[in-house]
């Protein structure tokens, strides 16, 4: 009545039904929406930090513009007038126009965390800018000049945006 192998009378193994991977389980719908939430949010970050940098840039390249100028004092009256106009890009305000080359040079050092900036004789400065006599060369307006350029570079790379104090 019993067979001999009763081995036989099994039958086979049937595995069950491949998981679908479609739809996905509910934890991957969230962290696919937290992910698109990401990346939404870094690109506005992102676009808002390279647009507010963009003065700097267009700074940078009128500078490069004014260093292939000849003539010291010219180059130190267009780094003046570039710096100038760079704070008010900054700042969105036009009061640093109407300072004085020395205020305007504290007010440079004062938003700038370098504060060894503009570190230059005021006075030769002030004999460069506004020397009515054109032929005759200044004594040390080349390194005058020198100073500026680094300097105002550095500042336009470095200084922290604020606003002008009235």
């Amino acid at each position: 009545m019993s067979s001999p192998d009763p081995l036989s009378e099994l039958r086979d193994l049937h595995l069950p039904a491949a998981v679908s991977p479609w739809p996905p389980a509910p934890g991957w719908w969230i962290l696919l929406a937290f992910s698109v939430m990401l990346i939404v949010v870094i690109g506005y970050f992102l676009a808002h930090y390279l647009d507010s940098r963009k003065y700097r840039r267009k700074a940078l390249a009128e500078h490069r513009k004014i260093c292939s100028l000849e003539g010291d004092k010219e180059r130190i009256q267009n780094f003046l007038e570039l710096l100038r106009r760079t704070v008010i890009s900054a700042t969105g305000e036009n009061h640093s126009a109407s300072l004085s080359t020395d205020e305007f040079l504290n007010f440079l050092q004062e938003s700038c965390s370098k504060k060894s900036l503009f570190n230059c004789d005021r006075e030769k400065l002030d004999q460069a800018l506004y020397s009515p006599i054109l032929g005759i060369e200044i004594e040390g307006i080349t390194d005058l000049c020198n100073l500026i350029m680094t300097d105002s570079r550095r500042w336009i790379l470095d200084h922290k945006v604020t606003q002008a104090k009235v």
